[in-house]
């Protein structure tokens, strides 16, 4: 048998040897996938998982939810959700990397009140092992619902009442 062909190894004293230049096809899956340019983007739009068959280095991008505005003559408007960019990030092969995203703040039904926060948005959250630090971006803070009253905190704080 020649693997010579296959596994470009050579036969020397009865034995193969040499290296093999096959190379594992990488294995990724998780979100929505689209090509932009040389880039796969993986988009998140609900929670999930990020699966990986090789150790990468890739970009990382986490948007959490906004807040919405307050209730009300004069209240201030919802905070924009926080936002991380890793550029680089390792992640590990065999890794199942769990996903959640944040949603926006739930609409005030009554006023004068002040808006609802978004929700937090997390690239690795517990459990996952293919990374080794959780990216958690802070969602947005809702609007004031008094005019005068502070707003509320998040990766953005909503707007005061004027």
């Amino acid at each position: 048998v020649d693997a010579g062909a296959s596994t470009n190894e050579t036969l020397s004293g009865g034995a193969y040897s040499g290296t093999s230049t096959a190379s594992v096809t990488p294995t990724v899956s998780g979100g929505s996938v689209t090509t932009d340019g040389d880039y796969k983007v993986h988009t998140f739009t609900s929670s999930g998982t990020y699966n990986s068959n090789t150790t990468q280095a890739i970009d990382i991008m986490v948007v959490a939810g906004g807040g919405t505005g307050g209730f009300g003559t004069g209240t201030g408007g919802g905070g924009a959700g926080g936002l991380i960019y890793y550029p680089g990030a390792p992640v590990t092969p065999g890794g199942t990397v769990v996903i959640t995203v944040g949603c926006g703040g739930a609409p005030v039904p009554s006023g004068p009140q002040i808006g609802n926060g978004g929700q937090n948005s997390v690239f690795g959250a517990s459990p996952s092992p293919g990374t080794t630090n959780p990216l958690t971006a802070k969602g947005g803070g809702g609007g004031a619902g008094y005019p005068g009253r502070p707003a509320g905190d998040g990766g953005a704080g909503g707007g005061a009442g004027g």
